[in-house]
């Protein structure tokens, strides 16, 4: 009789209660355990355990019931005794055993006992799987495969102590929906982008990724991750998101002298000192943080992208000799000056907003300079602008500006806002025809001004 037939009379005279209150999917993934891995699995329940959590996430309680049963050696008294008694007697015999040992229900006790029986009997009838040839010394030294060999089971005993959480993670990563084998965890080792950020959870340390040593790309922001330690050792990483998170330190990243990439912006970090030799940087992203001092990077020539917006700087003189500066964010702080920026000719986007900034002098000759944002400062004259023909985006609202002539040549201009300014007059702007957002409340322009200039750019959309 077929291990099936079996399984389905034993059904009929143990199981119709499960029948509906279970279901079957923990019962397949068990099977396929077993068969995948072979019986040893059930001398180690902390593996079994890890397995089923895996394949099957959303039945906690049949596999604690399934380990119980492992644990109370119901799978090891299947495996010696069913070719000596009678299914019935076995089954009943373990059923009572959980029963009155562990206080089990008798229809959960009746399902887990079935439930290894129906495991065992089914990867008895499947064919053994074929031992992989033997290599000989010639293709293949035998040191090599005892190295690979203890790898892969390193590997493996790092992935069955993950939890969930993480593995969920590492299987978005590399694209592997089921139980990874050997060669699958061998990927995994191998991933070079991971973003860790879901929206189902909130990960605490990045303790797994320790093993990565070939990642290039990290993404652990909005997260409760408080240290980076864990990636001390991963010297390729190019790309650091760690904004958002109670990391308070630096320090971990000293030797990532690949980096190019950082963002630790709405962190607890205090300084960038450990940042000093990172020559490689390109963008650093430091907003929001507790920064006093730009000093650290100072030597760092190759970077491109600066927001250390809502810092505690005062002062940009660690980047007077940063020439390969495209663009600055340097709001919200307590500087006072722009002339560290004077040789910055390749800077195109400045944002300085909310600052004790007296004048633009230092900049009036940046000709590639494209947007500049310089809102509530204390600016009373635009007049160094006037030779900076590739500006498209200026916005200086609620500054003591009281003309706008400086701008009568700039024709690539699209948007102007002088909002809450002492402009009156809008007469040196009405040659600009490239103008498509205007921005003049609160300021002495009058009604009739701004009809003029409202009929002479009608598609000008303009808030007055």
């Amino acid at each position: 009789m077929s291990v099936f037939v079996q399984e389905r009379l034993i059904r009929e005279k143990f199981y119709p209660a499960m029948k509906k209150q279970e279901t079957d999917i923990p019962r397949i993934k068990l099977q396929y355990i077993i068969a995948r891995f072979g019986r040893s699995v059930i001398s180690d329940p902390k593996r079994c355990e890890a397995l089923l959590r895996d394949l099957c996430p959303g039945y906690k309680r049949e596999t604690a019931v399934l380990i119980a049963a492992l644990k109370e050696k119901v799978a090891a008294d299947l495996m010696t005794d069913s070719d000596k008694l009678p299914k019935d007697f076995l089954i009943s015999r373990l059923t009572r055993r959980l029963y009155e040992n562990l206080g089990m229900a008798e229809e959960f006790a009746q399902w887990a006992v079935i439930s290894w029986l129906y495991a065992l009997e089914s990867s008895a009838a499947q064919p053994p799987v074929p031992e992989p040839p033997v290599l000989s010394e010639e293709t293949e030294p035998q040191s090599s495969e005892t190295d690979r060999t203890e790898l892969q089971g390193s590997d493996r005993k790092w992935w069955d102590q993950l939890d969930s959480r993480w593995k969920k993670i590492f299987r978005r990563a590399s694209g592997i929906a089921h139980y990874p084998d050997d060669d699958d965890l061998s990927e995994i080792m191998k991933i070079q982008s991971l973003e860790c950020v879901t929206p189902w959870f909130q990960i605490t340390s990045l303790e797994p990724l320790s093993r990565l040593t070939g990642l290039k790309k990290l993404n652990c922001g909005k997260t409760r991750v408080t240290s980076l330690e864990p990636i001390v050792s991963i010297t390729g990483l190019e790309e650091l998101i760690c904004r958002e998170t109670p990391v308070t330190s630096l320090e971990p990243l000293g030797n990532l002298h690949s980096l190019k990439k950082l963002d630790c912006s709405s962190s607890q970090i205090t300084d960038l000192e450990s940042l000093r030799h990172h020559n490689s940087l390109r963008e650093l992203y430091c907003c929001n943080t507790g920064i006093a001092s730009l000093d650290p990077i100072r030597n760092l020539t190759n970077l491109e992208v600066l927001d250390c917006d809502e810092t505690q700087i005062r002062s940009l003189e660690p980047l007077q000799n940063l020439t390969n500066l495209r663009i600055l964010n340097c709001s919200s702080s307590r500087i006072g000056s722009l002339e560290p920026l004077r040789g910055l000719n390749k800077l195109r986007v400045l944002n300085c907003n909310f600052n004790n900034i007296t004048e633009l002098k230092a900049i009036g000759h940046l000709s590639s300079l494209e947007i500049l944002n310089c809102n509530e400062n204390c600016i009373s004259s635009l007049e160094p602008l006037r030779k900076l023909n590739a500006m498209q985006i200026l916005n200086c609202n609620d500054n003591p500006v009281s003309s706008l002539e400086p701008l009568e040549n700039l024709i690539a201009l699209r948007k102007l806002g002088f909002d809450g300014t002492q402009v009156r007059s809008l007469k040196a702007i009405q040659t600009l025809t490239n103008l498509q957002t205007l921005y003049c409340r609160r300021t002495e322009v009058g009604w009739y001004e701004w009809m003029k200039f409202q009929l002479k750019h009608p598609l000008c959309e303009i808030f007055y």
